[in-house]
């Protein structure tokens, strides 16, 4: 239909563009008409002027046959010469009719031949009218059938959107009954690692005050051993005979009871020491035991806020 509406568009422009080229043609031919009659007028106009010219001529020269001679000859001259510029005129009338002729011809045969196309044009137009008719209907079919396919894909859509959802708030009821049950499993992991940090501490500990004990227990087997030592050197400083040799044993007891007494000095160390870092393990616990509740504290409410959004 479309391209009928423009065929017929088209052919009417054709038909004002033909319509307006002959009044344009009818225009042109009046104006030379109307050139040519003026034109003609005017001649007539100068052969009176120069005719009534020529008849005064004889009546004023009446005393002068020589000058009427003269007169005579030139009137003839200008006669000729009028006559001779009217069969020029003529003759370019002449041509100019058979210009316009030809033209009005070939306007003619542009109009028959606007006329056969736009004939030849109107049929072919009445010829496709089925053909356009059956794509109409071709284009309907298809245009119901895309209906159709937009109404299922449309349906498949709004299904799937609806699986999405349901997806969706199948996972966060899942991610809702989950997230205590993590929670839980979390806080139990927190509590065993505390455990197990605070049982290796302990371990630690018991470690350190074996390595003092034992060292307790050497320094009382040096001590008994020193003692030994000493009722030695006094038994052997009863001796008369070992009496220097006690004396020099006595200052080695002796020496050796300073250095015993120097490291009994140490190991009370060594046990303060020990207290102090039992101590401070204890206020370790502590604070690793508050971390860890506030930690513990802080991913609960993270993961409340988490499953809340």
């Amino acid at each position: 239909e479309k391209a009928a509406a423009e065929e017929e568009e088209k052919l009417a422009a054709e038909k004002a563009a033909a319509a307006g080229e002959e009044e344009s043609q009818a225009a042109a031919e009046e104006e030379e008409s109307q050139e040519a009659k003026t034109a003609a007028a005017a001649e007539e106009e100068e052969l009176t002027d120069e005719n009534a010219v020529a008849e005064q001529a004889p009546a004023e020269n009446e005393g002068s046959v020589e000058e009427e001679g003269l007169v005579a000859k030139e009137e003839e001259v200008v006669i000729a010469e009028e006559e001779e510029k009217q069969a020029t005129e003529q003759v370019a009338a002449a041509e100019e009719e058979e210009r316009l002729a030809a033209e009005q011809l070939a306007a003619e045969e542009e109009r028959l031949a606007a006329e056969k196309a736009t004939a030849e044009g109107e049929e072919r137009m009445a010829a496709q009218q089925p053909a356009l008719a059956e794509e109409e209907k071709g284009l309907a079919a298809e245009q119901a059938a895309v209906a159709e396919e937009e109404e299922r894909l449309a349906a498949e859509q709004a299904a799937a959107e609806e699986e999405e959802r349901l997806a969706a708030e199948q996972v966060t009821a899942e991610e809702e009954e989950r997230l205590p049950v993590e929670q839980a499993a979390a806080a139990e992991e927190e509590r065993l690692a505390a455990e197990q940090a605070a049982a290796a501490e302990d371990g630690r500990l018991a470690a350190e005050q074996a390595v003092a004990a034992a060292e307790e227990e050497k320094l009382a087997a040096e001590q008994a051993a020193a003692a030994e030592e000493e009722e030695k050197l006094a038994a052997e400083q009863a001796a008369d005979e070992e009496e220097g040799r006690l004396a020099a044993e006595q200052a080695a007891a002796t020496e050796e009871g300073e250095k015993l007494a120097t490291e009994q000095a140490a190991a009370v160390e060594e046990e303060k020491k020990l207290a102090a870092e039992k101590a401070a393990a204890a206020e370790e616990e502590e604070r690793l035991a508050a971390e860890q509740a506030t930690a513990v504290e802080e991913t609960l409410v993270a993961e409340k806020a988490a499953a809340e959004e």
